[in-house]
């Protein structure tokens, strides 16, 4: 996914792979890259972890 903020000056790139273990229970692995978007320089980047899990009591 590609998203620009002109507000920012933010060019930003993500992806997501995502592994369904359990009905309506996931984890995803998120990547972001962020770059300045008038000289296309690196800004910051990230690796996020991700769970959620169905309780069922």
């Amino acid at each position: 996914m590609l998203q620009y903020s002109n507000q920012r000056n933010n060019l930003g790139i993500n992806s997501r792979l995502q592994w369904r273990f359990a009905p309506l229970s996931d984890l995803y692995l998120v990547y972001n890259d962020n770059y300045f978007a008038d000289h296309f320089t690196p800004r910051f980047r990230s690796v996020n972890l991700k769970l959620s899990y169905w309780l069922n009591m």
